[in-house]
């Protein structure tokens, strides 16, 4: 506890307490890493003793005398705060993570999460000032999840194919616990700001970074790379990984297997490219080379914005005023 608060529950001024601590009275206060000053309830026993003693009409040296044991057993210790503000910042993390998983983002109370974790609502919003920005811190949670229920059966699999349905599997469970988990939570996060995007990029880099040691493996030295970007690959097929298990999410159409096997064999289809032995002659090659080409340096389509003064008819030319 603080000084004041010390103070407050001992009923004994702070010039006092101050006076105490000098003669030896008390024992020092514990030191935080930032040098704050921090109060056990040794300290306010220790208070209500010397108060009872003095009572008793004993003068100040007699308790001191008396009190020396009890004051000397008690051992300062440095706390460090932000330590525990970050044990704390994840419990909620893991709490509310799980409350989103089964509830939803709608159905889920913040006064439910305070009320389980047995913290102050204070402590809570010095945290996470808004339920939403809650959700998103809890992004990075669902990727740990999502690393969690794949990665430690990868090590053991050497063929890179069977470590991707692998990881299409792990998906599969993390659907279980919440269907469309991962792509709702970064559907807030892209409307949010420039912190919540942040959320979002960390995230995903956790997840791309488990595929790219496979990716890299791919390369020959004999030919140059096919792709731009090992790391672009790995977001595209973490995308389409994530897309197709959220398929499933839809209805009954696709099964488990469904999904299993169009991830393996989309990487099967990544790894012929890497190794060649996907072909494309080179006239194809400098057609789609050029024709890309073409794209990049064309401005992206955007939808037009209608003119409020006109309105088209369906043959696309204006309708008469």
């Amino acid at each position: 506890m603080a000084m004041s608060e010390l103070e407050s529950a001992a009923g004994v001024a702070r010039s006092t307490i101050h006076y105490y601590l000098r003669e030896g009275l008390l024992p020092g206060p514990t030191r935080t890493a930032t040098n704050r000053s921090l109060y056990t309830d040794s300290h306010l026993d220790l208070l209500r003793e010397i108060r009872r003693l003095q009572a008793d009409g004993l003068p100040l040296d007699a308790i001191k005398s008396r009190l020396q044991t009890a004051v000397s057993s008690v051992r300062p210790e440095e706390v460090d705060l932000s330590k525990q503000s970050e044990v704390i910042r994840r419990s909620i993390l893991e709490t509310a993570a799980r409350a989103f998983a089964a509830n939803g983002y709608k159905r889920t109370r913040v006064a439910d999460i305070i009320r389980k974790l047995g913290i102050t609502p204070q402590l809570f919003y010095g945290q996470f000032p808004t339920k939403l920005k809650l959700f998103l811190e809890c992004l990075e949670v669902f990727s740990e999840w999502a690393i969690a229920l794949t990665e430690p059966r990868t090590v053991f699999e050497a063929d890179a194919a069977k470590r991707a349905s692998l990881r299409a599997f792990g998906y599969l469970g993390l659907r279980e616990i919440s269907p469309d988990l991962l792509r709702l939570a970064r559907a807030e996060a892209m409307q949010e700001d420039v912190d919540s995007v942040e959320v979002l990029r960390k995230s995903y880099e956790r997840l791309v970074h488990t595929v790219l040691p496979d990716l890299v493996a791919l390369h020959r030295t004999d030919r140059p790379a096919p792709f731009p970007s090992d790391e672009l690959v790995a977001h595209a097929f973490m995308g389409i990984l994530e897309a197709t298990v959220g398929r499933l999410s839809w209805d009954n159409k696709y099964s488990k297997r469904d999904v299993l096997l169009t991830v393996l064999y989309l990487w099967l289809g990544i790894e012929a490219v890497y190794s060649g032995s996907l072909t494309i002659d080179d006239s194809r090659r400098r057609e789609y080379g050029e024709w890309v080409e073409r794209l990049a340096q064309s401005p992206v389509p955007v939808p037009r914005q209608n003119r409020e003064d006109s309105r088209a008819d369906p043959n696309g030319s204006a309708g008469a005023s």
